[in-house]
């Protein structure tokens, strides 16, 4: 009926909505926070606005004081829940999602969202049975084919698991969640190519870490170096110092031996964790295979300085400043037989 009031010849007056007022998040937050009184629903739409804002920390605090006016009203659980799953606590929010489905009406969103985060947590003891039933009611919706995809491969229904991620993957070619979890399930069946394919469909300019790594993996797999190495090089950029990264991006460069990459990266990895002995020791004995003995030798002494027992290590630096030493001798015989050559010959007049 509202709806059908906003336009003529049905109504003189189009009808305002609160979304019209044209006023920033933050300015509706501080008009409803000044009002004299604060009930539990005008906590909820504060709430729901540090939520647009993506500003969880606010978000959460708000929505416990609605809580506390107003403790069995399932849909403040259920904010509560989304809340606590955006700013990264799963756990939180599968409590608060299992009140609130126990509190509720079990609408829609509150299934889902207890489904959601119990696929998040892998805890189907009672999200199982929702997502079944789910599935029954919305066959065809992509989210709940996912969700049952995943309690399915948890619970080794591995054909049907498939079927499922297949139906999304028809669906949305595009669902970048579904499409990694379909990765890695074709990934633990030793089937690379397939999990490639899946994960180039969805791929996007914008893709996590995680998912570029995945992406990785199934090029190194399926014999694609140079693409395994250029996506995990991407999953590093702009993210925390990842040993699990480095790892296979050496491992990368070790299949293909090229020489001058394995340099750069373990460079890069002893520059990031100096006192990781493993990448020293790749960067000395790299630069030693190039010629460039002064740099390896450089490595070679943070090593000992690490750990002056490791015997290997003394060994290894030994034999290089041996070589060090042969070479510069080398170089001042050359220098004097050149000196002597140029004093033998006589100079020239061209006139």
């Amino acid at each position: 009926m509202l709806l059908s009031c906003t336009v003529q010849p049905y109504s003189r007056w189009q009808v305002k909505l609160p979304e019209d007022d044209r006023l920033a998040n933050r300015e509706r937050i501080t008009l409803v926070a000044n009002t004299n009184s604060k009930s539990a629903h005008t906590l909820a739409a504060i709430a729901r606005y540090y939520a647009a804002e993506e500003d969880w920390k606010n978000a959460l605090a708000t929505v416990n004081q609605a809580i506390k006016l107003n403790p069995l009203n399932s849909y403040l659980h259920s904010l509560k829940a989304e809340y606590a799953f955006y700013s990264g606590d799963v756990s939180m929010a599968y409590a608060e999602a299992t009140t609130a489905y126990k509190l509720g009406s079990r609408t829609l969103r509150q299934s889902l969202g207890l489904a959601r985060i119990a696929v998040a947590l892998a805890e189907f003891e009672m999200a199982g049975g929702i997502i079944d039933s789910l599935l029954v009611i919305y066959p065809d919706k992509p989210e709940v084919l996912y969700l049952a995809a995943r309690k399915f491969a948890k619970h080794d229904d591995l054909a049907k698991a498939r079927a499922c991620y297949q139906k999304v993957v028809a669906l949305e070619p595009q669902n970048q969640e579904n499409a990694f979890h379909y990765a890695r399930f074709l990934l633990a069946r030793n089937e690379p190519v397939n999990a490639r394919l899946v994960l180039e469909q969805a791929a996007a300019q914008d893709n996590p870490p995680r998912y570029r790594q995945l992406q990785a993996e199934a090029c190194y797999l399926t014999g694609q170096y140079d693409s395994a190495a250029l996506l995990y090089t991407r999953a590093l950029t702009g993210q925390r110092a990842d040993t699990v990264v480095l790892n296979k991006l050496i491992k990368v460069y070790q299949t293909t031996g090229y020489l001058d990459s394995i340099i750069s990266v373990s460079r890069m990895a002893a520059a990031r964790f100096p006192d990781n002995k493993t990448y020293l020791l790749l960067a000395a004995r790299s630069l030693d295979k190039r010629y460039r003995y002064g740099e390896a030798l450089a490595y070679y002494q943070k090593l000992h300085e690490l750990d002056s027992l490791d015997s290997m290590v003394g060994a290894e630096m030994s034999y290089l400043q041996r070589k060090i030493a042969y070479l510069q001798r080398k170089q001042r015989e050359q220098k004097k037989l050149a000196d002597s050559l140029n004093r033998a010959v006589p100079a020239i007049n061209f006139r």
